[in-house]
């Protein structure tokens, strides 16, 4: 199996652990090791969709811009998309692509 994700991926993650950080949820030694151990999950990433593309996924699945570029993502790359954001898992499973474990 093959993992693929969009650019803004790791910056998404990051923003997440700093958030985390700073509301005193994640310590920053936890953070960076969540950080560095994301770096040693070897992932394709792939370039964006095309711009209207995303913008229309966005507007037609009610997205918002990010979360439309991991749907195209999928649909580019012809692949499941794995996410615990319930907008998005609704929008890949009308498309016919969710990951869904077990």
């Amino acid at each position: 199996m093959t993992l693929v994700t969009a650019p803004h991926c790791f910056l998404e993650v990051g923003t997440g652990l700093l958030r985390a950080v700073r509301r005193s949820r994640l310590t920053e030694d936890l953070a960076l090791e969540a950080w560095s151990t994301l770096g040693l999950i070897r992932v394709l990433v792939v370039s964006f969709p095309e711009r209207d593309t995303v913008f229309t996924l966005a507007m037609q699945e009610q997205l918002s811009l990010y979360d439309a570029a991991y749907l195209g993502t999928a649909i580019d790359q012809h692949a499941q998309l794995a996410t615990t954001d319930a907008a998005l898992a609704s929008a890949a499973r009308r498309h016919g692509l969710l990951w869904e474990a077990g």
